[in-house]
């Protein structure tokens, strides 16, 4: 699937979405708030870009510590997170455009990250974005992806399975490894994985499934414990993430 056609899908999406039932923080969210906290410590002070921001809740919580741009190409979810944005007086800028082309001059960002959004692309592509990335941050910015776990088994199985029924949306995914996150060049300072039990929550057998939610949102009460089970089994999470420094030696 070319670029073009990935974002038409995530454009429809985002037109069809019902704008008004839409998640606020989840348990999703709390995942990928943790992978960002946990390579950034905090971005007090930052200019954060993030890229493919759908509702932008987190990069919404992000902007009471920093300076945050929004950047996504549907116009739909722009609208939306600027309204989630003025509701919560946060200090945020809206920007449309592309990941391949960002609209930004060379070496200005901080920190940006991406979850849920390269592995809608081929591997060119992938490449593109984070040569793209790496160009408009500044010296020791960090570049934080967020992609699903290629060895995530229950996620994969039954995202597989429902591709099978016709029951998948998303069009072309391709989840990645933490192997195949060191095929990018340059190649990543380091990775994590978490979300052991997460991947659970795509089991779709209508009584297991109803089960292991119910399950799941007794556990989240214990997310210590869980943050120790990611580690302990930290080749399986639902979610894997790779962070790059950008040093001098890097030109794009």
């Amino acid at each position: 699937m070319s670029a073009n056609e990935s974002e038409n899908v995530w454009m429809r999406i985002w037109s069809q979405a019902k704008l008004d039932i839409l998640p606020g923080w989840d348990e999703l969210s709390e995942l990928i708030y943790y992978i960002l906290s946990s390579f950034t410590r905090n971005v007090r002070g930052m200019l954060v870009l993030e890229e493919g921001s759908g509702t932008g809740r987190i990069s919404l919580r992000l902007a009471k510590e920093g300076e945050v741009i929004l950047l996504d190409t549907s116009p739909d979810a722009l609208e939306y997170s600027k309204g989630r944005a003025r509701e919560m007086g946060a200090n945020t800028y809206f920007v449309r455009g592309s990941i391949f082309n960002l609209p930004l001059r060379d070496s200005t960002l901080n920190l940006i990250w991406n979850s849920g959004v390269l592995e809608h692309y081929r591997f060119d592509r992938q490449q593109q974005a984070i040569d793209e990335a790496l160009r408009v941050l500044q010296e020791k910015g960090r570049l934080v992806v967020i992609v699903p776990n290629k060895k995530a088994i229950f996620y994969n199985f039954f995202r597989v399975l429902n591709i099978k029924l016709g029951r998948w949306k998303f069009g072309y995914e391709k989840p990645l490894s933490s192997e195949e996150l060191y095929t990018f060049s340059p190649k990543p300072n380091s990775h994590q994985s978490v979300g052991v039990l997460y991947q659970f929550r795509f089991i779709t057998l209508p009584i297991l499934g109803f089960l292991l939610n119910k399950m799941l949102n007794l556990l989240n009460q214990f997310i210590p414990h869980l943050r120790k089970l990611d580690k302990k089994y930290a080749r399986t999470g639902h979610l894997v993430a790779a962070l790059w420094i950008k040093t001098a030696g890097v030109s794009m």
